[in-house]
Order: C-alpha cells, then structure tokens, then sequence
C-alpha cells in the first residue's frame, strides 16, 4: 500500500510517503524536502522512519521490576513513546530537567509528580494529561503499585 500527500513549503517542496510490508505489517515512513537556492544549490532531505502499527495496550512487558520504554515514532523534532511503570519512581533526590518539551498522558494505571515550585503533588489518572516544558526540574513521586501504569509521552 502506498499513500502520497505533497505540499509546497517556502521555496521548496516536500512530500511523505507510507509502504506497508504486507509480511511483517510493518510501515516506512519516508519524509523528503527538496529545496533550491542560488547560493547552496539543490538540496534533498530524507528522513526514514520505521513503526509498527499496534495497540498501545498489546505486548506489555510482564517482568514488573523494571519499567519499559518503547519509542513508537521518532522523527527529527518529534517522538513518541510509550512507558510502562509498575510502582516505580524517581530516585530520592533526582530530578529530570530536559532539553525539550514534554507532553504526558496516562492511559491505565495512576501516578504522581512532583514539580520544582509547586508544593501539591500533580496526581494522574486514566485519561489526565500534563505539559513538562523544557527546563522545567520534575520527577516521578510514584506510580501505582498494583498494576501496570501505562503512559504517552510526545517529546519534541
């Protein structure tokens, strides 16, 4: 299967396309850019990126000691993971202060932030979301214990 879509972008043209391995179900994505100018000539960008298409509830991990991380897509400026907590937390005194920004969403389960400034924990249940800027110093109070705690993270 393949699906086109183009459109003009300032002096150039771009365009995707999706192939979907018909064995494997799995998708390319390729992303191009061509663009011209007098002083840098012509230029092509491509950028390839692979998914599988899923269900974000399938495949979880079984072993709850640890915490999963899985990208789902990841392109230039963008990606998207899921993660699957099961009563983890930050470390006592570690604080994440990412580059970029962060957006959150809890799926199953329950967990509980903390953020520098704020003294009441930022608690999320099925379907609460967050926005983490960049720079802003927060950390994983808690996760709920009894269960997977299944999380969307869209960092860009």
């Amino acid at each position: 299967m393949r699906t086109d879509f183009c459109s003009d972008i300032g002096r150039g043209f771009s365009s995707w396309f999706r192939h979907q391995d018909s064995k494997t179900n799995r998708f390319r994505l390729v992303f191009f850019r061509l663009s011209a100018s007098y002083d840098e000539g012509l230029q092509i960008h491509v950028v390839l990126a692979e998914i599988m298409l899923k269900n974000l509830f399938a495949d979880l991990p079984t072993d709850p000691r640890s915490e999963s991380f899985d990208n789902l897509l990841e392109v230039p400026g963008l990606r998207i993971e899921r993660i699957v907590s099961f009563g983890q937390a930050s470390p006592p005194d570690f604080w994440y202060e990412q580059e970029h920004d962060e957006w959150v969403l809890v799926l199953q389960g329950a967990a509980s932030l903390q953020v520098d400034g704020q003294d009441a924990l930022v608690c999320l249940q099925p379907g609460d979301h967050y926005w983490l800027p960049a720079g802003l110093k927060h950390r994983v109070a808690s996760t709920d214990p009894s269960g997977p705690t299944i999380w969307l993270a869209v960092h860009r």
